[in-house]
This record gives C-alpha cells, sequence and structure tokens, in this order.
C-alpha cells in the first residue's frame, strides 16, 4: 500500500480506468480521505455493473456512494438473476426516481419481471443512448406491452437497442406505432417477426443500419411496400420459404454484410448467386449457415450436387467464398449442415461419424472454427470416430460434454484455457471421474459447473480439486443432499471459493449450514425436499426469514420451483 501512495495522482487515475467500478469503490474507497478524495472528486464518469456483486457491496455502494456521485453515472446494469433476486426493487429503495441520473447513456436490465417498471424506468431516461433488455419475463398485460416498444422507439437519443430473450408466453412483442429517427442498431434475440412486422418494424425506424431479427413466415408471397435503404448489415434467422427469404433481400438493396441462418429450406449455390447478383449489389462479406435435412435414401447424392452448385467462378473466383457441410449418415433426420467458411456462428454440436467435405482447397483450415465459443461435444466414449475431422476449436468459452468421453476430445480441442462454463450432461463411471479431474487441472479461468446427470453421485464431487469455480450446480441432478452430504460438500476443495450453489437438499436446515460454513458464499439457489409450497406457498420463505439475518434477501422463483437466498 505505501508504494501504490506514493504514486501520482496522475497515474493512479490512469490504473483507476482499468478497474470495474463495483472493484474500485470496494478496494480503495475508505482507506485514506487521499484515495476518498481522488474517487469522488477526479472520477468524471462511472460505470456499475451490479451483476453478480455481494450484496453489502451493493448495499453500501447504493446507501452511501451513489448519492453523491449519481450526476456522473454514465451506464448502469441492473439484474433480478437468481443470484441477486429483487436487486431492482432494493436499487430503487434508495434511488426512487431515475430523474436523477442525468447523464446516463447506457441502461442494461436483466431477468426483470414487471413490464410497467420497466416502462417506468426508462421512460425518464431522455439522454440514453443504448439500451439492453435480456431475459425480461413481459407481463399478461397487452398495454404494457405496447406502452414498452413506443416508448423505446421514442427515446429522443436512442442509437442501440437490444432486446433478448424476452419472455413472453405467447403474446407478441409489438411493432412499434410510432418513428424513432435516432435508432440505427436493433437486436432482437429469439424473437421471431413475421413479413408485415419486418417491414413495419424497418418502416418505423428508418436510419437504421444494423439489424438482428429472427423471421417465420411460411405464407407470405407478397413483395415489401419499401425499399430500406439505410440498413447495410443484417443477422438474420430464417424459416420459411424461398419466396419470403427473396422479398426479404428485395427490399434492402444497400445491404454489404449479410449472415443468415435457415431452417427447412435448401438454397443451392445458383440460388444465392442469383439473389445476390439481381438484388444485392453492394454485398461484400456474406456468411450463411443452412441447417436442413434429405429425406429420401439417395441424399448422399443430392448433397453433392448442392455442393457442386457453389463451385462456379462467382463462388470461387469472384468473392471466394469456401463452403464445407458436415453430416451424420446414421442420424434418422439425416440432418445435414452446410456452411461458408470460416463458421461464423458460436454454437457447435460435434457428433459421432460425422462426414465432412468443402469446396476450400486446403483442408487445414483450423482457424475456420475461431468463433464458435459454445461447443457441445456429443460424442461420448464411442471408438468408432471419424478418421478425418478439419475442426479444431480454440476459443470455447462453453462446454457441454457427456463423461467418460474418446480421447479423440482433445485433437479437436487441444487447449481450454479459455473455458469460463462446464456443463457436464451425463456422468457414468470410475472413469469419468478422472476425466473430470483432468478437465478441471487444464482449465485455468473456469467459473462454474453445471451438473445435470441423473446419475450423479455426490461422493464424486467431494473427491475433485478445483480452486477457482465460484459457481456450482447441481439442481439437475437427480440428488437429494442429506445432513452429511452436505458437510462432505462443504469440507470439499469447492467451498473455500463458492460464491453460488445450485443444490437440491432434503431439510431446510441444510441450507443454513451453507450459509454458515460458506464464507464466500453470496447467493443460495435451492430445492427443499419438504417444501409443501403447493399448499403453503410461504411458510419455507417465513421460516427462513426466521432463522436468518435480516439482511438477506429472500424470494421464490416464478415457476415456484425453488428458493433464491442473496446473502451477503
Amino acid at each position: 500500500m505505501n508504494n501504490l501512495e506514493s504514486l501520482a495522482n496522475e497515474l493512479l487515475l490512469y490504473l483507476f480506468e482499468y478497474f470495474n467500478d463495483v472493484h474500485l469503490i470496494r478496494a480503495f474507497y475508505g482507506l485514506n480521505s487521499r484515495f476518498n478524495h481522488l474517487l469522488y472528486s477526479n472520477l468524471r464518469t462511472y460505470h456499475f455493473d451490479f451483476r453478480s456483486i455481494y450484496k453489502k457491496d451493493f448495499y453500501f455502494i447504493c446507501q452511501e456512494y451513489i448519492p453523491l456521485i449519481i450526476d456522473r453515472i454514465i451506464s448502469l446494469h441492473l439484474s433480478d438473476a437468481d443470484d441477486t433476486p429483487n436487486q431492482l426493487d432494493l436499487f430503487l429503495s434508495f434511488i426512487p426516481s431515475f430523474h436523477q441520473f442525468i447523464q446516463l447513456k447506457s441502461l442494461s436490465l436483466t431477468n426483470i419481471r414487471d413490464t410497467y417498471l420497466i416502462n417506468k424506468l426508462i421512460n425518464s431516461l431522455f439522454n440514453l443512448t443504448h439500451l439492453n433488455i435480456s431475459a425480461c419475463f413481459l407481463n399478461l398485460n397487452l398495454t404494457y406491452n405496447i406502452q414498452l416498444i413506443n416508448i423505446i422507439w421514442s427515446l429522443p437519443k436512442l442509437i442501440y437497442c437490444k432486446l433478448e430473450n424476452i419472455l413472453l408466453y405467447e403474446i407478441f412483442l409489438y411493432t412499434p406505432t410510432i418513428k424513432s429517427y435516432s435508432l440505427q442498431y436493433l437486436i432482437f434475440d429469439n424473437i421471431s417477426r413475421n413479413l408485415i412486422e419486418f417491414s413495419r418494424l424497418c418502416e418505423y425506424t428508418p436510419h437504421l443500419q444494423y439489424l438482428k431479427i429472427s423471421i417465420w413466415d411460411l405464407h407470405s408471397i407478397e413483395e415489401l411496400p419499401f425499399e430500406f435503404q439505410s440498413l447495410n448489415k443484417l443477422k438474420l434467422s430464417f424459416q420459411g420459404s424461398l419466396q419470403v427469404l427473396t422479398n426479404i433481400l428485395k427490399s434492402i438493396p444497400n445491404l454489404h454484410c449479410l449472415i443468415v441462418k435457415t431452417q427447412r429450406i435448401i438454397l443451392s449455390g445458383y440460388q444465392w448467386e442469383q439473389i445476390i447478383e439481381n438484388y444485392l449489389p453492394k454485398l461484400k462479406i456474406f456468411r450463411f449457415l443452412m441447417e436442413f435435412s434429405f429425406l429420401n435414401e439417395n441424399y448422399q447424392e443430392q448433397i453433392n450436387e448442392l455442393l457442386q452448385s457453389f463451385q462456379t467462378q462467382f463462388w470461387l473466383e469472384k468473392h471466394q467464398w469456401f463452403i464445407e457441410y458436415y453430416s451424420n449418415p446414421y442420424n434418422e433426420n439425416r440432418l445435414i449442415s452446410l456452411y461458408t467458411l470460416p463458421y461464423f456462428f458460436d454454437y457447435f454440436v460435434y457428433q459421432n461419424n460425422m462426414n465432412f467435405k468443402s469446396t476450400c482447397p486446403n483442408n487445414e483450415h483450423h482457424f475456420m472454427y475461431n468463433c464458435v465459443h459454445s461447443l457441445e461435444y456429443d460424442l461420448g466414449i464411442s471408438k468408432e470416430i471419424s478418421l478425418y475431422s478439419p475442426l479444431n476449436f480454440s476459443n470455447i468459452r462453453n462446454l457441454y460434454i457427456d463423461l467418460p468421453f474418446n480421447e479423440h476430445f482433445w485433437s479437436i480441442v487441444p487447449s481450454i484455457n479459455q473455458l469460463i462454463s462446464l456443463n457436464i450432461e451425463r456422468f457414468n463411471n470410475g472413469k469419468a471421474r478422472i476425466q473430470l479431474q483432468t478437465l478441471l487441472d487444464r482449465s485455468p479461468n473456469l467459473y462454474s459447473l453445471n451438473f445435470k446427470s441423473p446419475y450423479f453421485s455426490p461422493k464424486l464431487l467431494f473427491e475433485l480439486k478445483c480452486i477457482t469455480i465460484r459457481r456450482l450446480n447441481l439442481l439437475e441432478c437427480n440428488h437429494w443432499f442429506n445432513k452429511q452430504q452436505c458437510i462432505d460438500l462443504i469440507n470439499s476443495s469447492f467451498s473455500k471459493q463458492c460464491e453460488i450453489i445450485f443444490i437440491k437438499i432434503k431439510k431446510r436446515s441444510n441450507i443454513l449450514q451453507f450459509i454458515k460454513k460458506l464464507n464466500q458464499l453470496r447467493t443460495s439457489i435451492f430445492q427443499c425436499e419438504d417444501d409443501k409450497w403447493e399448499t403453503e406457498e410461504n411458510h419455507l420463505i417465513e421460516w427462513l426469514y426466521h432463522h436468518l439475518s435480516s439482511t438477506c434477501s429472500i424470494n421464490r422463483d416464478i415457476n415456484k420451483q425453488y428458493i433464491q437466498i442473496w446473502i451477503r
């Protein structure tokens, strides 16, 4: 600390820029008057991300610090996710009005369950330029849902909007009825639209440049009434007919980047060439993934003919767009994946007996799969593997795998240094434990370990060694932990650093053990075998309030299946 205090203020402020502001305040605020003065008087902007935060830090920042610098907060992320339940309500109890955030440019909301409250928040932020709403649950009130879109389109300075994984329960997220002249970047992730809704969306966003959207339309045949001149980059997930897809692309003549994923539709190289030549004269970047099935017996002949259609002068010489397909001949559905190289999508499923064939002249194209961050390795222990696999996954962040697995895995995933989340889908025998320990040993940045296996044995967990895992999810295992198993888990190598635990317990008193003994535990999400929520919904919650500190936040999840406790 003495060496740090000897640094000039200018250098300290430069170093502070590399810290998350939550960590910055936790580390330096209150050490002495000099650091307090630097944090309060010299930092011009603040960016608070309250996901995965300790409750005591959240309380301190909201109660003591934010009121002093509220007019300098530039970005804010609030979340009611499992590990920070009821965070938004707590935040508003400290900061009742968002009108005070006069400089707020970016707002992110995750897992919020009240459309009315979302509307109220964003309606007061006239300087907002970036808005992210993710995994939120929209009320059944249609008026609130219509208002949400129109409030967003009314924000006068909003440039970027991302609506991702919105839970609607069969209620449509409506298209706007007013125009936004500021929105330029719009992302609708996992929210499907039809052709008419797509047209209206573009019409009411006349300066839109980038759009990510899903369109599901099997029947529309009419051409769109407008050309959307400003739109130059489209990322499209599409299910529908060739006619619908053609009508969409015809309406966007200035596209220079097109990334498209299709399902249940087969376009040959000749058809793509015709669409691009006739309607997309400015296209420079083109990436696609087509997933489809050939149901007849001679599908191999058909796939060869399809691949041949991508070997014309247009593909190989003019644009140098190379194509690859993979298939599994033993798959009942005969699913085919045909895609441009490099593979441009985040998720990949690797299965046994996969056949690969490419138009690329160089088969050693390992770099072609660098975009894959989530890999599902579905090979198991089978010794029958493809002799040739062009795949090499070097940037895996999330891995889904059965144990034990074939050692072929290491030939396509030579390094898991960047692995953050490990998801065990099945777990069968003693060799699996050794392989799992190897995975843990080779993953220096592993944060989350999730078990889904119905054959899970708690003894396995007690034997493993790992000092990096902060999030342990056992909720999807078919096992209820008894008192002794809870004690053994507390004494395992996971206990010292574990911050979040998902678990099934036999008795409610077991959860008190974790809260008392795990010093780093900030959130517990659990199911209790003696929880009679169907008949006594609040009985367990009342019991927890009686036995836990008054500072704990206790909540039952939206489906009433488990309890969330934000502890410290």
